[in-house]
């Protein structure tokens, strides 16, 4: 294995763990109402300061990777997560989980900007790049369904959070030994002499269609990944914690693969009708998700995921395209400052709207009128990356 090669399985790894340890704890909640007398609702605030550390600290988290060392703030990310999930675990109160979160999503921040930079920075094939560390991610967001209710239902809540704990302080160290201190530092020029200037309307067209993109998508995302145990809870007769979180992994890793075909697709076409098609595919299976029940309710929520995961690197795709190499980490950093900054809104969302009526109906509403939006703004997107039209302009 080259080291382009070891250092590119250590971001999908990482990448994997990162949206892991942001859906334990909407699993361990189904345990801790019983154990602790506490509502879901009001359960699931206590993460809600985690969430929006996982979107603020984006920006910090990238300037640093900027102007000091990405391969050092990936070290920082396999270790401080691990230990503040390991930490989690060893929670006796909901403030104290609530702590545990908080400090998860801290470190959680860090992946986004600093990770999705080092691999679009090295790709030679950006798409399929994007699209395989994307898949890798979704199938640690699938993962931690099933493996927080197994470990929760064989052992107990806290061997949800100590275990992948460890096992990312032990990947950290490895990273640290074999990629971190062989790398050089980041470089951050003060200009880019071959950086592209396209034209003023079509950057600023960009720009704030990547804005609301980012926003609603990740408003989306969030609510629908919070909600599914939920969703799947109100479907199941048997099998308990171990049963549910079995079936969100299968939408999740079903999901996952939406990733592949969008990755391909991306080389091939342009990014913004690929962007269009997997939106109005999402609000679609909003729209239609109230009318469901049992099977087809399942059927309806795979669709809508794997319109969900299918997005992520086409707005990770058009963020790398329209930024230069010395400030990709920041631009990256304020797409997912976005794009999780409005998860602790969408935790509001779903715990708000099942205490109100005690079922997700509302929540479908909402999240279909953002997506209609989305889909609109897609295809109001510059026919060709800035690059593009920048050169067709030159004499």
């Amino acid at each position: 294995m080259t080291r382009s090669s070891l250092h590119f399985f250590f971001l999908n790894v990482g990448h994997a763990l990162d949206h892991c340890f942001i859906l334990i704890f909407p699993t361990v909640v189904l345990a801790l109402e019983n154990e602790w007398q506490l509502g879901y609702g009001e359960l699931l605030k206590y993460g809600m300061v985690g969430v929006f550390a996982f979107g603020a600290a984006s920006i910090p988290a990238g300037w640093l990777g900027d102007r000091w060392s990405r391969t050092g703030m990936m070290t920082v990310f396999f270790v401080g997560i691990g230990l503040a999930s390991i930490a989690t675990g060893l929670a006796r109160t909901p403030l104290q989980i609530g702590l545990g979160v908080a400090f998860i999503g801290l470190f959680a921040a860090i992946y986004h900007p600093v990770g999705i930079a080092l691999v679009f920075g090295t790709a030679t094939r950006t798409g399929r790049a994007l699209a395989v560390n994307g898949v890798w991610g979704n199938l640690g967001l699938a993962a931690a369904a099933g493996m927080a209710g197994l470990l929760t239902q064989a052992f107990t809540w806290r061997a949800a959070f100590m275990v992948p704990g460890a096992i990312s302080v032990v990947v950290g160290i490895a990273y640290a030994l074999t990629v971190a201190r062989r790398a050089r530092p980041a470089q951050a020029p003060a200009g880019n002499s071959r950086a592209v200037r396209a034209p003023a309307g079509s950057m600023v067209r960009v720009f704030v269609g990547i804005a609301v993109i980012a926003t609603f998508g990740g408003l989306i995302f969030h609510a629908m990944t919070t909600a599914l145990p939920k969703i799947l809870e109100a479907q199941s007769s048997a099998g308990g914690l171990a049963g549910i979180g079995g079936k969100a992994t299968v939408v999740f890793a079903f999901a996952a693969l939406a990733q592949l075909v969008v990755g391909e697709l991306l080389d091939r076409f342009p990014a913004k009708w690929i962007l269009a098609a997997a939106t109005g595919a999402q609000a679609a299976m909003l729209y239609l998700a109230p009318a469901g029940q049992g099977p087809l309710l399942i059927v309806i929520m795979l669709v809508l995921m794997f319109g969900v995961f299918g997005q992520i690197p086409i707005n990770d795709w058009l963020v790398g395209h329209y930024s230069t190499e010395a400030w990709r980490g920041r631009f990256y950093a304020l797409k997912y400052t976005l794009g999780l900054g409005v998860a602790v809104i969408a935790y509001w969302l779903v715990a708000q709207t099942h205490a109100a009526a005690g079922s997700f109906v509302t929540l479908y509403v909402l999240l279909g009128a953002f997506m209609t939006v989305v889909t609109v703004t897609a295809a109001l997107l510059p026919r060709r990356s800035l690059p593009e039209a920048a050169a067709s302009q030159r004499p």
